[in-house]
């Protein structure tokens, strides 16, 4: 008896699921990081701002040769200010926490009356927020390093407060897939897609 052709399988989301390689895709898998920069030299970064006030203001105001003179003698300033501001700048690279390890580093640094009454979190923030940075902390400074820097007090408050939220989010963020629609335009429109 002859057989009748079948038909061509339809490719389901399904299938390709079952496709996958999902052994290789786990032991790929990475937690989120992201560069962070400090400026050790917070008294260049205030003189800086200053002089972007002074210069702002005296654009203005400039009307002489003599006036827009001293513009570019303020503008030539910020320009040397902000090359030693970069030269004291350091990269600080931090990796999202697996949820044990979060968790274990939250219960080392119990909430205290105040943080979870009057702020509703789970750990004690004055310790918990440098700890979790330490945690975090994947280069290209060292442990040692940053336990310099928070120890002995040479970043500020604003600056360990970034450092956390960045941290915070790395590990408790959600991760999506990114879709950028924009880049999805684009190349639907490109002459290569037409090939």
């Amino acid at each position: 008896m002859p057989t009748k052709p079948r038909p061509a399988p339809v490719t389901t989301d399904e299938s390709l699921e079952a496709a996958k390689d999902y052994a290789a895709i786990i032991a790929a898998a990475q937690r989120p990081e992201l560069t962070v920069p400090l400026v050790l030299r917070a008294d260049i970064a205030v003189q800086l701002q200053q002089l972007r006030d002074q210069i702002e203001a005296a654009r203005k105001d400039a009307i002489t040769m003599a006036d827009k003179a001293e513009v570019r003698k303020l503008a030539k300033r910020a320009d040397e200010l902000a090359a030693a501001a970069r030269d004291a700048t350091i990269t600080m690279l931090l990796r999202g926490l697996g949820p044990m390890t979060f968790k274990k580093l939250e219960r080392e640094h119990p909430p205290v009356d105040d943080d979870r009454d009057d702020l509703g979190l789970d750990w004690h923030l004055a310790t918990f927020a440098p700890a979790l940075v330490r945690a975090c902390l994947a280069g290209p400074i060292t442990v040692e390093q940053w336990d310099d820097l928070y120890d002995n007090e040479k970043i500020t408050e604003g600056q360990l407060e970034e450092l956390f939220n960045v941290a915070i989010q790395l590990s408790r963020g959600r991760v999506v897939a990114p879709f950028l629609p924009a880049a999805s335009v684009i190349l639907q429109g490109s002459p290569e897609s037409s090939e």
